[in-house]
């Protein structure tokens, strides 16, 4: 019998709603009915190693985010996008939103870095 892990169910709710996911998307995702995704929310049910794993995969979360309390505020940076209407971004662009920010976070901390010189030696075809 696989291990059940225990999970903030509000936490999950909070990612899957960010993310602009329903239910039935995450559930297809995990390969489990969308009732139960409702029952992992609730804490009625908890998901095993696996199917945890599948669910941060699908959210684009660390395992470690679903065992706290959610955030107090949402974590997508705010951007202005003139193609379309706001409440209308895509889980994909989400997810893409989410990665480009915090590429720019590690960029901005590397940036007063010294700088490693690495000399290499010569190169023969041999």
């Amino acid at each position: 019998m696989a291990t059940r892990i225990p999970i903030n169910g509000d936490t999950l709710h909070w990612a899957r709603l960010l993310s602009n996911l329903d239910k039935a998307d995450l559930a297809k995702a995990v390969n489990v009915d969308p009732t139960r995704i409702q029952e992992f929310e609730n804490g009625d049910k908890l998901p095993t190693f696996r199917q945890l794993t599948l669910i941060a995969d699908k959210l684009d979360r660390p395992l470690g985010f679903f065992f706290i309390p959610p955030p107090e505020q949402n974590d997508i940076p705010s951007t202005i996008d003139f193609r379309g209407e706001p409440d209308q971004i895509s889980s994909a662009l989400i997810k893409q939103i989410r990665r480009a920010e915090q590429h720019r976070e590690t960029f901005l901390d590397l940036e007063g870095t010294p700088q490693k010189q690495l000399t290499l030696g010569e190169i023969t075809r041999e």
